[in-house]
């Protein structure tokens, strides 16, 4: 799995962006206190500065990604548990 290790860095990355962002929405419609946020402010908006800095994929490439890897890694399972079989 080596060979996935920026890609799952990624996924995490990105996984911990969303759920900021999502919280940060939560507490806004809550009315809630966001100082804790890192919110980057302009004359007429605010806008949340992500915890990590990294590229931001659309939702299709952001899915391909996610499904692409979930994929690599079970087909690695599945090649693991064969070998056992064999070694058997």
């Amino acid at each position: 799995m080596d060979s996935f290790k920026s890609t799952n860095d990624w996924i995490q990355k990105t996984h911990e962006n969303m759920r900021n962002e999502a919280e940060y929405s939560r507490k806004i419609s809550n009315k809630e206190d966001t100082s804790r946020f890192d919110v980057r402010k302009s004359r007429a908006t605010r806008t949340l500065v992500p915890i990590h800095s990294i590229r931001k994929y659309d939702e299709t490439m952001y899915n391909f990604i996610i499904e692409t890897t979930q994929t690599i890694s079970k087909l690695n399972a599945r090649i693991l548990e064969l070998e056992e079989k064999i070694e058997q």
